[in-house]
């Protein structure tokens, strides 16, 4: 993949990969802005096939995306958090058919336009969606999906949460012994670790 070959993409690099549904998934993108590159391509063992970006499949499309940042997946769907500009903190549901946007910009009570620039981490836990927000001062958060709306369960002092000032990114999601943890940072002595039970 890559470089065109297998009818694959000529980005500059891959921000994303996740296997799903039988299936490898890749997110390559470009750092240009003067037009839509984030995309989402398909390996089925021999070739590659667009499934998102440039509104194929119902996704998104236009000026400003230009990264598919994270990705996971969740009761047999496909999970893809966007971003690397202003108001590019979205997220996308993909079924294997068609994309919808579930979160970002205000959708279903999710973060307000123009304030978040990524989704730089997405995981499930116990069988809800987690995101983590970022890229500039103050923007680490986390919050929740439950299928049909969006609660912030951490960063600006929430549930005991890092407060307002200080983390930057959550840059990293895990679950482990029944428990989530968060890696946060991008700035100096930013490097933390928390612990949500649920």
């Amino acid at each position: 993949g890559g470089s065109g070959v297998n009818s694959s993409w000529t980005a500059t690099s891959v921000s994303a990969i996740v296997f799903a549904n039988s299936k490898l998934y890749a997110g390559p993108w470009s750092t240009s802005t003067s037009n839509n590159n984030s995309m989402v391509y398909q390996w089925n063992g021999s070739a590659w096939t667009n499934i998102g970006g440039n509104f194929v499949n119902n996704s998104w499309g236009g000026n400003g995306i230009t990264r598919v940042s994270s990705t996971t997946t969740m009761n047999g769907k496909m999970y893809l958090g966007l971003g690397n500009v202003t108001n590019a903190a979205q997220v996308y549901e993909y079924d294997g058919v068609t994309a919808r946007r579930i979160g970002g910009a205000g959708l279903d009570g999710s973060w307000a336009a123009n304030t978040y620039e990524d989704i730089t981490s997405i995981t499930s836990y116990k069988g809800e969606l987690y995101v983590g927000l970022g890229n500039s001062a103050g923007d680490g958060e986390v919050w929740k999906w439950n299928g049909s709306s969006w609660t912030k369960i951490g960063g600006d002092s929430i549930n005991s949460a890092w407060g307002t000032t200080n983390e930057n990114s959550v840059s990293s999601m895990v679950v482990w012994n029944g428990n989530l943890y968060v890696g946060l940072g991008t700035s100096s002595y930013m490097a933390d670790i928390w612990k949500w039970d649920g």
